[in-house]
């Protein structure tokens, strides 16, 4: 058939450059057809067209027949094409070449001994950092044990030459008691009176408000400690809501010290979402104010009795809320734990509910009220509520992560139980014997076995052998998934042997694996610390201000050390975000840009410039979020990869709502990422997946979540894509197809529903007309117009014959797309043409 349109007719080819060379190309077509010059943009992954614009650098000449490309630089090696159309790249009109900077690496010769030299001075100078930083280390490890006790050790005595009592007591029936945080230098304090207690307590500039920056409010808590205040705080940006915590006026030493260590632990604890967070503190007519973050519901356990069956009085909470609370907590108190934090007072009374059903742990010492003698017993070394701690702290006062735990197990029975009171039926004296006996709680009347798990678990008598935060946190995690994507209906459809099974499996790993990186070598932590230490185990921390002098004088050297590393041993190891799969992280929106009409490029920040993603070839990433206070979760494989420094890139198709008939609401995450603002943070999740490319045709993958990975080896990889199932082929493509060793063949079908819909199509096209016969494309469109030169219609069994790799045992078929797409298009055909079952993968 006659073609009416020019074609090229004299070629470009490849070409390496000299960096300031000028270089000349020519492409002509025939019929004196107008030749299109473009450029490939690795930042938006299109070819741009060549124009005025670029003018200086680049000259059209001979009726744009001949491209001059001026004082050649690393800018312009990329890919380029000429063609006949301005609009589209079609395959017979459209010719790719490269021009390549040459890489001119200079040489310089070395005598033997020379070398030999080099290598022994650097060694010398290696070691000899080494030795320095090491010295350094254990100066500034020695240092910070003798200066800890000047910093953070309390000391009470009665006012006057010498010391009365132990420095570790906290109580004396002495009157005139003088209390106080003592440095190791004489720097200035604040003197406090409370009652009797005269307390000198250190100054903190960056966490002091003065007291007319405060409007004080009305009373919201108050307990045998003290009073909670509602406040207004004038910031530069006006006034936020806060809590102000004020101890009674008769307050005793132990409370005063109590107050300031609950300063203290919040500076130490920091940030995060499930935590109450510290704003200062306030004086004022000698009485200390401690100011923390405000929780409009107040706490957990009045929230849910508020919001209890049959009918609450702010709406009932469902059971997928009860688990996200339970969540929630879990992660609090994995964050805790992982900086060895023990809070020794875990109770629903002591979590506190902010807007839109967010969880925040609270404690610190001033939310122990209600009936003193119900809650706490008092020991030798203090109170201890005794209704939320395991038998080895009722018995021998030891409070370690793993009591926490146990408390955790009666917080999951009281959200369950809409804020039920623990042990109703039972005297608080006689838990001693029941507990010691091996009596645990039933579980509570909404509760679901899968929870009922694991609070079992955390009540086992051996500490060691309950779960930490961390497996307890990723088991609430699963099971807020599973609802997510069954819906409510999943309590009643789901296969609890084998969702028990997988839960236990989580629970029960050992202390080594869920073991927080910080937490101590030592597995009976609770036995071997002293009791002092196990109650302040905020207080393990040396000061940020103590660290910076020692820190900056050693700097050469350890910068001296960090080089040596670099130029003996080679690149260092980029640090990783997706550290694990079960956690969720943060990250920032800083670009995104339209692709197509229902398409976007979305980018997000890393938390430096210096990591990677950390994503395995083969596996993708979830997001989540909370749209109108439900949890929303999406699976996502990004277009980006791991050579990509601080970035993360998702091309996602929006799926906007009242578009199609069968989904009137649309796609909800797409429609998320589509309204965020720049600077907006999403959830990240991952590694996820059962499929793991390890490069030249090798191959992990796994049955099932429960079954090993298994070692595979494949030459062909044959690919069926529909819509947006396109981006984990691409993943494959780019690894394989950037490793000139990899000679592993690959065959693309791309299903879409009309030409606009076709994702990547630039890059697909790139990679076909660079890499040849290594990988081969063929589409197919539902709607494809008139000049369409591929398929149309669904995938059928002759396009699978003509255009993907033949069935075999060195052929793998991937799959990826909507399920009709592969239920009812891929795998009937595929078993017709004799491709075995054992040798295919869906995502």
């Amino acid at each position: 058939m006659f073609n009416s349109k020019p074609v090229i007719i004299k070629r470009p080819n490849n070409k390496t450059v000299h960096l300031g060379q000028n270089v000349t190309i020519h492409c002509e077509a025939n019929r004196n057809g107008r030749v299109y010059w473009k450029k490939y943009d690795n930042f938006t992954r299109q070819f741009k067209l060549l124009g005025s614009a670029e003018r200086g650098k680049y000259e059209q000449r001979n009726k744009s027949t001949v491209l001059v490309v001026f004082n050649f630089s690393a800018e312009e090696d990329a890919v380029y094409l000429c063609t006949t159309s301005a609009s589209r790249n079609h395959p017979d009109r459209t010719v790719y070449f490269r021009l390549k900077l040459a890489r001119e690496v200079k040489k310089e010769k070395h005598s033997s001994l020379e070398t030999w030299k080099i290598i022994v001075i650097s060694i010398c100078c290696f070691v000899f950092a080494i030795i320095i930083v090491c010295s350094t280390v254990f100066y500034i490890w020695h240092m910070d044990k003798k200066m800890r006790r000047c910093h953070k050790k309390l000391i009470v005595m009665k006012p006057n030459e010498n010391y009365a009592f132990n420095e570790y007591s906290t109580s004396s029936p002495l009157d005139n008691i003088q209390v106080g945080l003592v440095p190791m230098e004489d720097d200035g304090r604040v003197h406090h009176i409370y009652g009797n207690t005269i307390a000198q307590l250190p100054e903190d500039e960056q966490f002091f408000y003065e007291w007319k920056d405060m409007d004080l409010g009305n009373l919201i808590g108050q307990g045998a400690f003290g009073q909670v205040f509602k406040a207004d705080l004038s910031q530069l940006h006006g006034s936020i809501p806060v809590a102000v915590k004020k101890l009674r006026e008769n307050a005793t030493d132990r409370d005063v010290i109590d107050m300031w260590k609950e300063f203290e632990r919040m500076k130490t604890i920091g940030s995060h979402i499930n935590i109450i967070s510290l704003v200062g503190y306030t004086t004022f007519e000698g009485n200390m104010y401690l100011i923390t973050e405000y929780a409009e519901h107040g706490n957990l356990q009045l929230y849910l009795r508020r919001h209890s069956p049959p009918a609450g009085s702010d709406g009932i909470l469902d059971y997928k809320d009860l688990v996200h609370l339970a969540w929630q907590i879990a992660r609090g108190m994995e964050y805790l734990s992982n900086r060895q934090c023990i809070h020794r007072d875990l109770a629903a009374r002591n979590v506190l509910v902010a807007s839109n059903g967010v969880a925040k742990i609270a404690d610190f010492g001033l939310s122990r009220d209600l009936t003193e003698t119900e809650y706490y017993r008092l020991r030798p070394g203090g109170r201890i509520p005794i209704k939320w701690v395991p038998p080895e702290t009722l018995f021998d006062f030891k409070f370690t992560i793993m009591s926490d735990v146990w408390a955790y197990g009666v917080v999951l029975w009281e959200i369950f139980s809409y804020g039920a009171e623990p042990y109703e039926d039972h005297e608080p004296a006689a838990l001693f014997v029941l507990l010691n006996n091996g009596y645990r709680m039933p579980k509570a009347k909404y509760m679901s076995d899968e929870i009922a798990e694991i609070m079992t678990m955390c009540w086992k008598e051996d500490p060691n052998a309950r779960p930490y935060f961390s497996a307890i946190s990723s088991a609430t995690d699963k099971i807020i998934e599973r609802l997510v994507t069954y819906g409510q209906s999943y309590m009643e459809e789901r296969s609890v042997d084998e969702e028990s099974d997988e839960l236990t499996q989580l629970l029960s790993r050992s202390a080594t694996e869920t073991k927080s990186p910080r937490a101590s070598s030592s597995d009976s932590q609770y036995s071997s610390m002293p009791d002092e230490q196990l109650k302040d185990g905020f207080d393990h921390f040396l000061p940020e201000t103590d660290v910076l002098p020692i820190a900056v004088a050693v700097g050469a050297v350890v910068v001296s050390a960090v080089l040596a590393k670099i130029f003996l041993f080679g690149k260092k190891k980029r640090p990783v975000t997706l550290k694990e799969p079960s956690v969720k992280y943060p990250l920032k929106l800083v670009y995104k840009e339209d692709i197509s009409h229902d398409t976007r490029l979305f980018r997000f920040a890393l938390p430096s410039n210096e990591h990677i993603l950390g994503l395995p070839t083969g596996q993708h990433i979830y997001l989540s979020c909370r749209i109108d206070n439900e949890p929303v979760v999406k699976p996502y494989t990004p277009v980006s990869s791991d050579e990509d420094l601080g970035k993360v890139d998702l091309v996602v198709k929006i799926y906007k709502a009242n578009v199609h008939p069968k989904f009137p609401n649309g796609g909800k995450m797409s429609q998320y990422l589509d309204a965020m603002s720049i600077g907006d943070s999403i959830d990240f999740r991952g590694p996820n997946g059962k499929l793991v490319y390890e490069g030249k045709g090798q191959f992990k993958i796994q049955k099932d979540k429960k079954s090993p990975p298994e070692a595979k080896s494949f030459k062909n990889l044959a690919m069926i894509a529909g819509g947006t199932g396109i981006t984990p082929m691409m993943q494959l493509a780019r690894q394989i197809l950037k490793d000139p060793e990899d000679n592993t063949k690959l065959t693309l079908i791309f299903a879409n529903q009309t030409e606009e819909d076709i994702l990547l199509r630039n890059e697909i096209d790139d990679y076909e007309a660079r890499y040849g016969d290594q990988f081969k494309v063929w589409y197919t469109l539902d709607r494809p117009p008139q000049s369409w030169t591929y398929s149309s219609g669904f995938v059928n069994d002759q396009m699978i014959a003509d255009r993907l790799s033949p069935p075999g045992d060195e052929t793998i078929v991937l799959m990826c797309g909507p399920p009709p797409m592969i239920d009812y298009a891929c795998k009937p055909n595929l078993d017709k043409l004799g491709y075995k079952e054992e040798n295919r993968f869906s995502y």
